[in-house]
This record gives C-alpha cells, structure tokens and sequence, in this order.
C-alpha cells in the first residue's frame, strides 16, 4: 500500500494554508555549502571564510538555546573581503580553519598592496555556550606592510522559527554598548521580558571599537606574525581568564571531552 503523501499546492500557499509553515527558498544552501559546529546547546553556521553573512533569508549565525546570539559577522582587510584559499572542520567537528589572503588593494589607482602578501589564518571552535576564535596574520613580503583589519558584528536574537522565516508582529527592544575598549555587549529585552546578551571581547584591545565594529592596525615587518584573539559569549557562559589562554585552554578542554564521548561510540 502506497503511503498517502501530501505535499502543499500552490492554491494552499495563495489561500494561505500552509504558508506559516513554508520555509522560503532565498538562495541555495549547496551554493554555499555552509560549515556548521555543534557543543550541546550551542550550535553555529558559518560560511567557508569563518563569516556568518547578515543578509535575509540566510540561516547562518551562532545559536544557543534556539536563539540566534550573532546573526552578523565578517572579516575585511583594508574594507575588502579577503580571498579564499582552504576551509576545513575537522572530522571529530572540534574546529573550523580557514586560510586565507589579501586581494589586490588599490590606492588612488596604483598597486599598494599586492595579492597573496598578507596571510590569515581564521581558527574557531564551541565551548560552553561560546565561541572562541584565533587569527593569526602574517607577512609574506619582503618590505614592512601597514593594513587595517576590520571584524563586524551583529545580533538580531531572532528564535529558530524566524529564522526559518516566520515574521513576528510584535519584537522585543535592542541595545549595544561598549566596555573598556575590549569589549562589545548586544542585548535584547524580550516580550517575555528575560534579557539576552552577546558579550565580545578582544584581545590584543582593538585600535577603534563600537557598538557593531573592532578595527586594527598592523604595521608588520617582514615575515613577522601578530595574532587577535576573540570569544563571543551568549547570555551567562563564562568567559574565563586573558584570551589568549582561554582560546587555548578551552579548545584542550574541548577536545578532551570528546575524545571521552566518541571512546564509547562504536567505528
């Protein structure tokens, strides 16, 4: 006996039965082939380049407890995005590496900055309700480059319905501000009044911080290296120590913990 299937038609979607459940096909998830890491309640969606895209439609972003924390991230060197090289997750899904490097730069219609000079290393991983990241620049000229290295971020705490595309009549408020220069907070106060927070924090402390941008100045030798280190916090995980030793701690911390999962899973 044939199962009884039934699929939504387009006089349902005009009538509009079934369009509150319809999950709006924008652009193709194979086209962008999104990278995706799981710790138990948080999960996140980048895309090759380690960015989450803020554009409508788009499902990437840093969830916890179904609520989407950062809806908005991305890396630019001197205002461009850089190029591609490698993206890997490993296969235990523990890390997320991305290679990458400067495009051309022009100034003023001359060759400032030449492709494949400056090379970044994006590394990230989930602990604990948040996500650390590592990037390490380095120089490959043969002559000093000074560049500017900009990462945007937003939170639009949308739940996992809207994200999926459900509109809400009626949201919550937003806020954002500043701490000490290392550190931006987004907040959101929801209909149900319970506050959520997105707590980033930098580290070295970032040449120009707002609301929604870190910037910094490189003024790097030959083959000399300079690393930022950054987490984003949802709501009450902790952030613990200098950055630099927390980024590494967790990630041994992490790997530990699922070495003890998968020795029990059968290969």
């Amino acid at each position: 006996m044939k199962a009884d299937i039934s699929l939504p038609t387009p006089d349902s979607f005009a009538n509009g039965v079934e369009i509150q459940f319809y999950i709006p096909a924008t652009s193709s998830l194979l086209e962008r082939r999104p990278r995706a890491l799981k710790h138990d309640d948080t999960f996140g969606v980048f895309d090759h380049y380690g960015d989450i895209v803020s554009v409508e439609g788009n499902p990437e972003g840093l969830y916890y407890k179904d609520t989407r924390y950062l809806s908005g991230l991305q890396m630019l060197i001197e205002d461009r995005r850089p190029l591609l090289l490698s993206s890997t997750v490993q296969n235990n899904n523990s890390l997320l590496t991305a290679d990458l490097t400067n495009p051309d730069i022009f100034v003023d219609g001359k060759l400032r900055l030449p492709r494949d000079t400056i090379h970044i290393v994006r590394s990230k991983f989930l602990w604990q309700g948040a996500c650390y990241e590592r990037v390490k620049i380095q120089n490959y000229d043969d002559r000093k480059q000074s560049f500017t290295v900009a990462l945007s971020f937003a939170s639009d705490f949308a739940d996992i319905f809207e994200a999926r595309g459900q509109r809400r009549t009626a949201r919550g408020r937003s806020s954002a501000r500043t701490r000490s220069g290392t550190t931006a907070v987004l907040s959101y106060t929801g209909l149900d009044s319970v506050t959520r927070r997105t707590t980033i924090e930098f580290a070295p402390k970032p040449d120009h911080l707002d609301k929604h941008t870190a910037r910094f100045e490189f003024d790097l030798e030959p083959g000399e290296r300079s690393t930022i280190f950054f987490s984003v916090t949802c709501d009450q995980a902790h952030v613990r120590e200098q950055q630099d030793r927390q980024f590494f701690v967790c990630l041994r911390q992490a790997r530990r913990e699922l070495r003890h999962s998968s020795a029990r899973m059968a290969t």
